[in-house]
């Protein structure tokens, strides 16, 4: 499973994934389908990590006055905002 992790942590299409880790791409994908599936858990958890540390940085990088960053928070922040409506 920890190939899967890295791959989801490098951002891997699911195709991709599934090639390093020596799994039929069908396969693969209908894994991905289902919560409950260890893969499903493996790939989301790489993949949701690297999101969130790239969300970190951008922040950070705002913070500090960067122009391009601060406009890309805001953008994440107005996302952010129309998900919690939505739950």
């Amino acid at each position: 499973m920890e190939i899967i992790t890295r791959a989801g942590i490098a951002l891997c299409k699911p195709s991709e994934a599934a090639k390093l880790a020596g799994i039929a791409v069908d396969t693969f994908k209908k894994s991905l389908e289902n919560e409950e599936n260890e893969i499903y858990q493996a790939y989301f958890s790489g993949f949701e990590t690297t999101k969130l540390k790239l969300k970190e940085s951008t922040i950070a990088i705002a913070l500090q006055g960067s122009s391009p960053a601060q406009t890309l928070a805001f953008a994440m922040l107005k996302e952010s905002e129309l998900e919690m409506e939505e739950d």
